[in-house]
């Protein structure tokens, strides 16, 4: 996504929520949340460092990047079901991946908002659009096994019997088994 779609959907918010035009306003939370999460995916993926071939350097490298880890490895644990969940532990080692995540989370607040206002509206379809972009950044983060069982239940909901919708999770099941 590029800043300046970014920019004119913040712009259609504003319009939208001081039109009272709930609706258009969800949608356009969701957009931004699409935007942000494009970004973060758009980046060249997350940073993962290559090794020397030489067995003890190579083995130096790895407790190196593992001590790096540790910290992210509490933190991921006591976060890993909760709203603020984090990638990989393996993944924040890397400082390259620090803003990656960042910008993930931004998409992630979007979503929440959208979720929120699709709720108040009670969209069941605008819900599900959000709770399956909130499932792909869970399988982006590394969680295949939990993306896989929110796709699952994604797919049960009513609002997912239409076929476009549900082939659209079916391609999510697919790269989450991958």
């Amino acid at each position: 996504a590029h800043p300046r779609a970014i920019e004119l959907y913040r712009a259609s918010l504003a319009t939208f929520e001081q039109a009272g035009d709930q609706r258009r306003a969800a949608l356009a939370m969701l957009q931004l949340g699409e935007a942000y999460r494009g970004m973060a995916t758009n980046t060249g993926g997350w940073y993962v460092p290559a090794f020397v071939q030489s067995a003890p350097l190579r083995r130096f490298g790895l407790a190196w990047y593992w001590l790096l880890a540790l910290p992210f490895q509490l933190l991921a644990a006591f976060l890993r079901r909760t709203p603020w969940a984090l990638p990989r532990p393996d993944l924040l080692a890397s400082y390259q991946n620090w803003l990656i995540a960042r910008i993930f989370r931004t998409a992630q607040g979007w979503y929440d908002r959208a979720r929120r206002a699709f709720a108040a509206l009670g969209d069941e379809a605008g819900l599900l659009q959000v709770d399956q972009q909130q499932a792909e950044i869970v399988l982006l983060y590394g969680y295949a096994g939990d993306a896989l069982a929110q796709f699952e239940q994604l797919r049960q909901r009513p609002a997912a019997q239409p076929e476009y919708r549900r082939l659209w999770i079916d391609a999510d099941i697919a790269l989450a088994r991958i």
